[in-house]
């Protein structure tokens, strides 16, 4: 249906005379700035959905309104300008009706959509939202429609929409907004929000008035159009100048945003639009740099590189601000990983009130909570000034309803609903399919292929794997489907067999070492830790019986619960059988299952042997100990004891440091382990707060020795370059043949660790890291005493010659220094002395004090999938494995 904006405008236009010219009004009379088309010119009013209509013949554009809608109150502190939009439109189709949240529910029941309505109607929706959104932005905003080839007219084929406000070349400062994911919409943040969290939150429209009345000239990106789909739907045309979204945005950047007169160009990015948005600062960066206002980022995907360039550093450092949905109060500047991982000042959007919330209602919460200290920000420009002027504001109590950005409570509980109804829908009619995502049933073609979640191993398209989260083992952030991100795995999902063409990671030997008995802690605070740590690569399962002559399989356990993932398997919480076949109640073992492929073609075969060895021959109270080890076919199994207290890691993180008291006690259990490993001439060579476990008494036990070096009798008896980063010892880094006395430099960085809350040369950028490791003075702040200074100086020599510990009398050096004073070891060994933390634990099968990211899946055998052909060749490699007490002559 056509229309003409002077007709309406002139009705809504309640002014009792016209307005004078100003910034916003120059040619007074309430008719902004011509924009710089040929009179005449024909632009579209609509992508697919509305038939064109020329603008006026003189070239300017319709008059606006002189009044704002009565929906929106300007909330900033500095007086509103002049209204330079029309009153919001009314949402209108025969099915769907809006409420006043902007949830769509069906006419006819008045209800909300269930999981069979999304699937009958979830097209029609998302082409009625936008719809509505687009003729929003054109008839209340004046948005027009301008396209990518600069070039094409609004009847060319093949071409980009790019959407811009009337005044986005004269305006003083420009705002660009770029969101990415697959089918979305200018206008829209993602289609799932629309869906679930209603018009409202998924939509851009709420930033728009508030960018206009702020007095911003908008463009609004589209970087997800980069084919043209023939109407014979055989022929996929790419388009020129956006055949990616990266071309998109260089092509945006040449043709529109370098040609506005503002002087300030800023940016608004939404999840994977951070990546763009850091891209084209890499790209224009010159020409950006001289115009740069500020970048807000809204849950963004981007990370900082060590290849960066410095001016790129800069802005994100200087002039971006991010915001997250966070446990801290809002506006709170966050530390720890997210200001690592993205460059940028980070602060807390606040916790969404509803205890389980699902995606869609944390992020909605997060763009609806922080639009009013967005604009506050790019206005300021500079992230130290605004974080200085910005108080964090507590959050209201539990009690209180869930206000979403202009103070309306959003429906939760229709959300809720339909979130658990989709992932019914979604279990009822997909199991796991390698043609189309198993998340929202988009089938794969040669331009929009498949990807596998990390974690589930299901196919699942771009825009529902575009979460990214720290996996133990891993040094970058992997891609996880929505919902593993936001749930974890579903605890009733049949097991997925991982694909022949399954992606692999290539990682070094010292990578891909074996699995600890628990994880480690939620890999949302997860450090970039490397070499040690395990990438999540499957899970495998066989139903072969164990070769030879063993009487052990997996069959003789319950597998519970998922406890842990590594580079060759997985970490499951079982409980051995009795012979009758029932369940023995106090046979909680942590049994950690190994790929033979796996181990077999990352070097790792003699490691592995060696850790079974160690585990089998130590019998020490500090000490995992091994209880059975079995293989069949396919798979290693070790079956150790569970420690039920979680890890170190775990528990330094929720404390943040430990009292000098409680670290020595820890320090002290860890020096008898270490004492009766060097006595067996073993070198740990890992030594780390997450493999260091407690049980549920509060003592604590060494594992996880898939790096530990037998036979190191001699101070030069080992030279493999291996370890985690921060507590490399300098002689490793070196290049230099070393022996036991790198444990000491571990157990003294680990010390420090654990009165501070981070090792001491620690380093985003690695190569500094180790350079501080070679070069820099260890500082030490007021929580140390005057022993723990003398002591940790003592274990971090750089000399081993000289380290404590390294002298004729080893380990009793350390025993004997005035920091353990206090300590009994007699009365420590024997577990006499009361430990000063205990873990809360209800059974011995309790789970509490692991991420229960894991303890979400499904413990399940899984099938493998055979990889480089390697198994059979792997098995002659894996004799004398198996052990069961008083049978260690099995395979």
């Amino acid at each position: 249906m056509s229309f003409r904006f002077p007709r309406w405008g002139r009705k809504k236009n309640k002014s009792k005379g016209p307005p004078a010219a100003n910034k916003y009004y120059p040619n007074g009379a309430g008719v902004p700035r011509a924009p710089p088309s040929a009179p005449g010119r024909t632009y579209s009013t609509g992508s697919d959905y509305q038939a064109q209509q020329p603008w006026q013949s003189n070239g300017t554009m319709p008059p606006a309104p002189a009044t704002a809608g009565a929906d929106f109150q300007h909330s900033g502190q500095r007086p509103a300008p002049p209204s330079n939009r029309g009153p919001p439109l009314p949402f209108s189709h025969p099915l769907y009706a809006m409420d006043a949240e902007g949830m769509i529910h069906l006419k006819a029941t008045g209800k909300g959509l269930d999981d069979s309505d999304l699937a009958v109607h979830q097209d029609e929706i998302i082409n009625t939202v936008v719809k509505y959104v687009q003729d929003s932005m054109r008839k209340e905003l004046g948005f027009r429609e301008v396209f990518i080839p600069a070039n094409s007219t609004p009847e060319a084929p093949v071409k980009a929409n790019v959407f811009v406000s009337r005044n986005y070349e004269t305006c003083k400062k420009l705002l660009v907004f770029v969101a990415v994911s697959r089918g979305l919409y200018p206008g829209l943040w993602s289609r799932g929000l629309v869906l679930h969290a209603g018009v409202k939150s998924g939509s851009m429209l709420e930033y728009f008035r508030k960018a206009i009345d702020e007095g911003f000239g908008i463009i609004v990106a589209n970087p997800n159009k980069n084919v043209i789909v023939m109407r014979d739907g055989k022929q996929r045309l790419q388009i020129p100048g956006s055949s990616s979204p990266e071309e998109h945005m260089d092509s945006l950047w040449d043709s529109y945003v370098a040609r506005s007169a503002a002087r300030r160009v800023y940016f608004l990015g939404y999840s994977y639009g951070g990546v763009l948005i850091k891209y084209l600062l890499q790209s224009r960066g010159d020409q950006l740099m001289r115009r740069n206002g500020a970048i807000a980022l809204i849950e963004s995907s981007h990370r900082i590189e060590d290849g960066d360039s410095q001016s790129v550093k800069s802005i994100l450092a200087h002039r971006t601000m991010y915001w997250e949905s966070n446990d801290q109060p809002f506006q709170t500047k966050l530390d720890g990983d997210a200001p690592h991982r993205t460059g940028c000042t980070c602060l807390s959007a606040g916790r969404p009130p509803r205890a389980h919330a699902n995606h869609y209602y944390v992020t909605a919460f997060c763009i609806n909570k922080i639009q009013d200290a967005l604009f506050r920000f790019l206005d300021t420009r500079d992230a130290t000034t605004y974080v200085a002027g910005e108080k964090p504001v507590p959050e209201p109590p539990a009690s209180a309803p869930a206000l979403m950005g202009n103070g309306a409570a959003p429906n939760g509980q229709q959300m809720q609903r339909q979130e658990s109804s989709r992932r019914e829908a979604n279990n009822s009619k997909m199991g796991s399919s390698e043609k189309h995502c198993n998340l929202c049933l988009f089938h794969f073609t040669l331009f929009d292929r498949r990807h596998h979640c990390r974690m589930c191993h299901r196919a699942v398209c771009n825009a529902c794997s575009r979460d990214r989260l720290f996996l133990p083992g891993s040094s970058t952030a992997q891609r996880v489907c929505t919902e593993c991100a936001t749930e974890g795995p579903r605890a009733n999902q049949a097991p997925t067999q991982p694909p022949p063409n399954y992606p692999r990671f290539n990682r070094t030997a010292s990578d891909a070492v074996a699995t600890t008995n628990q994880p480690v802690t939620d890999p949302a605070q997860t450090r970039n830790r490397s070499d040690t740590q395990m990438s999540n690569q499957g899970r495998s399962e066989s139903n072969a019986q164990p070769p030879g002559n063993s009487k052990l399989s997996v069959e003789d356990f319950d597998l519970l619960k998922v406890i842990g993932k590594g580079a060759f398997g997985k970490v499951m919480l079982v409980r051995k059988k009795v012979p009758d076949g029932s369940a023995n109640p106090n046979a909680i073992y942590a049994m950690k299952v190994l790929k033979k492929a796996s181990v077999f073609a990352k070097n790792q075969v003699e490691h592995t042997k060696s850790e079974r060895r160690i585990l089998r021959d130590i019998d020490h109270p500090f000490v995992v100990r091994l209880r059975y080890a079995f293989q069949n076919e396919d798979k290693l199994y070790l079956v150790m004891d569970y420690y039920n207290g979680g890890s170190l890691f775990f528990h330094l993180r929720k404390s943040r440091k430990f009292s000098e008291k409680r670290a020595r006690f820890y320090a002290a259990q860890l020096l008898m382990s270490m004492s009766h490993l060097h006595e067996l001439n073993i070198a740990y060579r890992d030594l780390k707060l997450e493999n260091i476990l407690m049980d549920d008494k509060g003592f604590i036990a060494l594992t996880d020795f898939g790096l530990s070096k037998e036979n190191v009798d001699v101070p030069d008896g080992a030279k493999t370059f291996c370890g985690t980063a921060e507590y490399i010892a300098p002689e490793l880094l070196k290049g230099l043949p070393y022996g036991k006395a790198v444990d000491w430099w571990g157990f003294g960085t680990l010390l420090y660790e654990m009165m501070t809350g981070q090792t001491p040369f620690f380093d985003r950028n690695r190569k500094r890291m180790f350079h501080n490791i070679l070069h820099r003075d260890v500082v030490f702040t007021q929580a140390f005493s005057e022993d723990a200074k003398d002591l940790l100086t003592g274990l971090l020599r750089r000399d081993p010659a000289k380290r404590l510990g390294s002298g004729p009398s080893g380990v009793q050096e350390i025993m004997d220094h005035p920091f353990f004073a206090t300590i009994d070891f007699d009365k420590l060994l024997k577990r006499e002395v009361e430990p000063p933390f205990k873990p809360v634990v209800n059974s011995e099968a309790d789970t509490g004090n692991v991420a229960n990211i894991f303890t979400r899946e499904m413990a399940r055998d899984s099938p493998v999938t055979q990889e480089l052909g390697a198994t059979h060749r792997a098995q002659a490699h894996f004799d004398g494995f198996t052990y069961m007490p008083g049978n260690e002559h099995l395979n």
